[in-house]
This record gives structure tokens, C-alpha cells and sequence, in this order.
């Protein structure tokens, strides 16, 4: 029986490289949005937050924390 490999064992393994790696200090990412030009957003996790999914109550000190968070984006640059 074969193992399925998950999409950043496969991505790793095609590309030799960890997709969650940041390039520049090495440090470990975390996946936040997916945006993809034919469909647009398709992985939110910043609404699923927002949204309650990690049972967070609106107004406690883990919803003051999160708003204190910087906001990063990852830009795709296509052909590179």
C-alpha cells in the first residue's frame, strides 16, 4: 500500500524545496490565503477566524489579539 503524500510532501519532493520555508530567514510559514487568478480567494484563514471557527468570542482577549497582528500577504509572481 502506498502512503498518499500530503500537498507540502509532494511540492517538496517535485520542487526540492519546503513551500512553508521561508526563502530569506528560514523561518516556518503558515498558509493564510490561496488566491488563484481563475477563481479567486479559495482558502480564507484570516474569515475562518473571523467567522468563529476556532471558537474565539467576540471580545475576548484572543480576538483583541489576533486584530494586533501585522498583515502579511504573499504576492504571486507568475512566470519567475
Amino acid at each position: 500500500m502506498v502512503k498518499k503524500l500530503l500537498y507540502r510532501e509532494r511540492y517538496e519532493k517535485s520542487a526540492k524545496k519546503d513551500p512553508f520555508r521561508c526563502n530569506s530567514c528560514g523561518e516556518e510559514m503558515d498558509l493564510w490565503k490561496i488566491w488563484v487568478p481563475q477563481y479567486g480567494v479559495i482558502f480564507d484563514e484570516e474569515k475562518r477566524l473571523w467567522n468563529g471557527v476556532y471558537g474565539i468570542i467576540s471580545g475576548s482577549s484572543a480576538e483583541q489579539e489576533i486584530a494586533a497582528l501585522p498583515m502579511y500577504e504573499q504576492l504571486c509572481f507568475e512566470g519567475l
